[in-house]
């Protein structure tokens, strides 16, 4: 370990140095910082004999006399102030612990949070609809609540995951947008939002969308295919979901059950040999033949060839020949290279 990832600890040794014992275990013990602690206030008080609330008011104690020992030490709050404001004035706590300390040293970055309670320039933002949060004391927070109530009513107008560049676009475009907040600070005051998400593929949507938090292996098969824009066969769709973290656990995604499911959702439509696109793209199940009656039948005329495959194609992953040959056989010709329904059909 550098000496760089233990400054947080060593500072938090001598910051408490001259507080009661007790006092410095039981910081130690609920900031993380004592690893054989369960940190949780119930298990501090069962070993001590005290209360909750006593603990708690111990606690609140010890930090306030660290703050005023230590308020103008430079060197401890700057790292963590510089890292709250270059994202926006707000950030995810656990992101903020990534940035000053190591994602390995659990004393550290308890050190670090004890820092982040005791600076008198950062507050935790307490909130339902933020992930555990940290924010300056310049931070706009009736600001950042319209910039997110714009975000919602943007995506839940769209009905669609947006990519970041878009939304932004989208936001600046708003009657009620604020013209300060640029492209990344929108991404900075999103970030911590827990109904607001970037699904695997980057793009901003609502968290209860199945193409944002995907919850079943249809939804992550739908995702894949949306994204890819393209019929993908079904190998290649369960390599995609393990390429973009959309399998659960470490667990390989079966092939086999990836085919099961195209097979029985009828979002999905097989369009060749182990090809599958989405329905919603206008592509048809059944035969060719299937396809190339409904064409005609859509059209309500006599149709040349051309425009035959042309149209067959736009709804099924098929070859040439097989459009010619299904014609030829199953349909009625017109005349040279154009052909109508059979009567029977007609």
């Amino acid at each position: 370990m550098t000496a760089k990832t233990q400054r947080f600890t060593d500072f938090f040794a001598q910051a408490v140095r001259d507080l009661p014992q007790r006092t410095r275990e039981i910081l130690a013990q609920r900031y993380g910082i004592d690893p054989q602690s369960s940190q949780t206030l119930g298990a501090i008080g069962e070993r001590y004999g005290l209360t909750r609330e006593r603990i708690r008011q111990i606690i609140a104690d010890g930090v306030r006399t660290v703050r005023q020992s230590t308020r103008d030490n430079k060197e401890i709050y700057a790292p963590l102030e510089e890292a709250v404001c270059a994202r926006g004035k707000i950030i995810p706590e656990e992101e903020l612990l990534d940035a000053v300390s190591s994602s390995d040293h659990r004393a550290e970055r308890g050190a670090a949070r004890f820092f982040v309670d005791a600076s008198e320039n950062l507050r935790p933002l307490k909130r339902k609809d933020v992930v555990k949060a940290v924010v300056h004391v310049e931070f706009d927070e009736e600001q950042w609540t319209r910039v997110k109530e714009i975000v919602t009513a943007i995506l839940s107008d769209v009905k669609e995951p947006l990519a970041h560049e878009i939304l932004h676009k989208q936001y600046t475009k708003h009657p009620e947008a604020d013209t300060q907040v640029d492209a990344e600070t929108l991404h900075h005051y999103l970030t911590p939002v827990t109904d607001i998400a970037k699904n695997p593929f980057g793009r901003w949507g609502l968290t209860q969308w199945s193409d944002v938090r995907p919850r079943s292996m249809r939804d992550r098969i739908y995702l894949v295919l949306k994204e890819k824009g393209a019929p993908m066969h079904f190998r290649d769709i369960a390599a995609a979901i393990d390429a973009h973290g959309l399998s659960r656990g470490t667990t390989r995604t079966n092939i086999q059950t990836v085919h099961n499911e195209l097979i029985k959702d009828q979002r999905f439509v097989l369009v060749g040999r182990g090809m599958y696109a989405l329905r919603d793209w206008g592509y048809v199940p059944g035969t060719v033949r299937d396809v190339i009656t409904q064409v005609l039948k859509e059209h309500g005329a006599p149709m040349a060839v051309r425009d035959v495959v042309a149209a067959v194609e736009k709804k099924r992953d098929v070859r040439k020949m097989t459009v010619l040959v299904n014609l030829n056989q199953h349909f009625k010709k017109v005349r040279r290279g154009v052909y109508t329904l059979p009567e029977e059909e007609a």
